[in-house]
């Protein structure tokens, strides 16, 4: 077999190949669709509470939203994120009667920065300045992401405060350092693509539910992940991907 005939065959296969995989994932997007399609257009909000605003000691604004009532939850979301993502998760939570705290880290939804900037160390201390502030204790502190990053960071260089007023750190989709090839965002960049998607797009809609939710990914989960990546900052989200450059706590 000559080497184009080689090629057209091996495109052939690669195109059958993605073919099946679309089938399948448009198929498990219809099953996730169907797993829920009872969520409302409220579920995707934090359910509404005490908003306090806490001052950080660099001068920024942390904005928190309590709701509940019972054992206390925070929730701390990921990078583009903000705590109205976590709606779904904190709802089920009140429901079961627990006090859900949902944080919006800086420069996320209505928070805004201070004078130190966006290091995993400065995220930290701003969950220990909310907690010491919020008069949190007993706390099961939740951290998705660069959520995850901060709550890490925060247990360890702020042992005392964690120790008086943490009693379980629940880690989702996080990691302990950044990947070693990770390098200085552009702004520009991130400005362009931040909700640039068009999740209409057959080929599209199942390749980002995989990679944002995995087997749990669904047409309405990918739309709410994308509309929010619309309403983030893009110089903020481009300053705190820039902060994680050299995490590392392991």
């Amino acid at each position: 077999m000559t080497g184009r005939a080689l090629a057209i065959a091996g495109a052939a296969i690669a195109a059958i190949g993605i073919g099946l995989g679309l089938r399948r994932g448009l198929r498990t997007l219809d099953e996730a669709d169907a797993d829920t399609a009872d969520l409302t257009d409220e579920s995707f909000t934090f359910p509404s509470g005490q908003r306090i605003a806490v001052t950080t000691s660099d001068g920024g604004t942390i904005v928190t939203e309590t709701a509940g009532a019972g054992a206390v939850t925070v929730l701390v979301h990921g990078l583009t994120s903000s705590r109205q993502d976590l709606g779904p998760v904190a709802r089920q939570l009140v429901d079961r009667g627990r006090t859900v705290v949902g944080v919006d880290q800086r420069g996320h939804g209505d928070s805004t920065p201070g004078s130190a900037g966006y290091s995993p160390a400065r995220l930290g201390a701003d969950l220990a300045d909310v907690l010491t502030a919020l008069d949190l204790r007993d706390v099961v502190l939740v951290g998705h992401s660069m959520g995850g990053i901060a709550a890490m960071t925060f247990a360890i260089e702020h042992p005392q405060i964690c120790t008086e007023r943490v009693s379980h750190l629940v880690l989702v989709a996080t990691t302990p350092r950044a990947p070693r090839f990770f390098r200085k965002p552009r702004p520009r960049l991130i400005e362009r693509s931040l909700g640039r998607a068009d999740v209409d797009a057959a080929v599209l809609r199942p390749g980002t539910a995989l990679a944002l939710f995995g087997r749990f990914g669904s047409t309405r989960l990918v739309r709410a992940a994308l509309a929010s990546g619309q309403r983030a900052h893009p110089t903020e989200v481009a300053s705190c991907a820039a902060g994680l450059i050299g995490y590392d706590l392991t």
